[in-house]
């Protein structure tokens, strides 16, 4: 395959429509929704800060992010640990974190896709 829309951006990905679904999380890198394959927050820099430019949100790992009537409650990313020799911590105002609240004070756009698992349980789907 060949990626498109390399660059990050704001708000709309060009070729890429609300309710598109992509089978693996590595899809949204190279059509340009989401570059990073092991955070939820992607992000880029804005002259000074830090501003998101989308989010995945998934059912499990741990998380209990929320979906309910198009309102999506993000519990952010870090803190949850994989590992048995770690603890849970705390989220920390850093990194992508930083850059969500950065984008919630300037009212900027932030793409949202859902991880949800596949109906036949084999893995998630990605729901733009």
């Amino acid at each position: 395959g060949k990626q498109v829309n390399t660059e990050k951006r704001i708000g709309l990905v060009p070729g890429i429509n609300v309710g598109d679904e992509f089978q693996y999380k590595t899809q949204l890198r190279l059509v340009g929704l989401h570059f990073k394959t092991m955070c939820g927050i992607d992000y880029m820099k804005v002259g000074d800060e830090k501003l998101a430019t989308s989010v995945v949100a998934s059912e499990g790992y741990g998380y209990v992010d929320e979906f309910d009537a198009g309102v999506v409650v993000y519990t952010g990313e870090g803190g949850n640990v994989i590992s048995k020799e770690n603890k849970t911590e705390d989220q920390k105002l850093v990194k992508g974190n930083l850059a969500l609240a950065n984008s919630i004070k300037r009212k900027s756009l932030v793409r949202v896709i859902r991880g949800e698992e596949r109906w036949d349980k084999k893995g998630k789907r990605y729901v733009y």
